[in-house]
């Protein structure tokens, strides 16, 4: 049951990525950028397969898991209305999702290991581009000061929120059968210090450093 909770958490957000990443294709500025988003889709819809292949393999029904997830709140990635919020999202949410990969790598459910160490190389590359556009975009955004804080910290939250509940019982639980590799605390701990980096690099420093707010 656990693992089945762990799987439905990673497949919804990948489905949940799907079509955000498509509602994105029509705020992209360029054609690249359209193009670009063409390929993450692309990936998201195939990371999501794999989900349920696993699944299969466990005698998990993953697929209705996901949807009744999918009308529950809050949304595992806000909503877009403007090219910064994918930037923000591909900065921040595809990163928490590959700390939480990284620690089910060596998972004692083998099946469910090997996803993840499949799909990390691909998610950090949309993390590491998500990244690079949002310091070259962000510092030059033509908003009001207050609203593009509210637009940062939503989209932080939405990431913290990707790494798990730290100190629950089934975090506990995970950790002692070999479900997991590291506690929930741990990975919220060192996302912190990729988070702390990167708003230090557009322009706000004074949100590090971000595990004192979250822990």
């Amino acid at each position: 049951e656990i693992v089945a909770k762990m799987l439905t958490s990673h497949a919804y957000r990948e489905l949940l990525a799907v079509a955000r990443f498509n509602d994105a294709i029509d705020l992209a500025p360029t054609d690249t950028d359209r193009e670009y988003l063409d390929h993450v889709v692309e990936e998201e819809q195939e990371h999501y397969k794999k989900c349920l292949g696993v699944a299969s393999e466990l005698d998990i029904d993953l697929e209705p898991r996901v949807l009744k997830r999918l009308g529950q709140h809050p949304a595992g990635i806000p909503n877009f209305y403007i090219w910064t919020d994918f930037l923000l999202a591909h900065a921040f949410n595809d990163t928490a999702g590959i700390y939480v990969f990284e620690g089910i790598v060596g998972s004692k459910v083998k099946s469910y290991s090997d996803l993840h160490e499949a799909i990390i190389t691909e998610e950090r590359g949309h993390s590491e581009a998500g990244a690079k556009l949002l310091v070259s975009h962000f510092p030059h955004l033509n908003l009001e000061s207050g609203h593009k804080e509210r637009l940062l910290r939503i989209h932080i939250d939405a990431g913290i929120r990707c790494l798990g509940k730290p100190d629950s019982l089934v975090d506990r639980i995970a950790v002692e059968k070999g479900l997991k590799m590291k506690s929930a605390k741990d990975t919220i701990v060192a996302y912190c210090e990729y988070a702390d980096d990167l708003v230090r690099k557009i322009g706000y420093s004074h949100f590090a450093p971000l595990a004192k707010r979250y822990l």
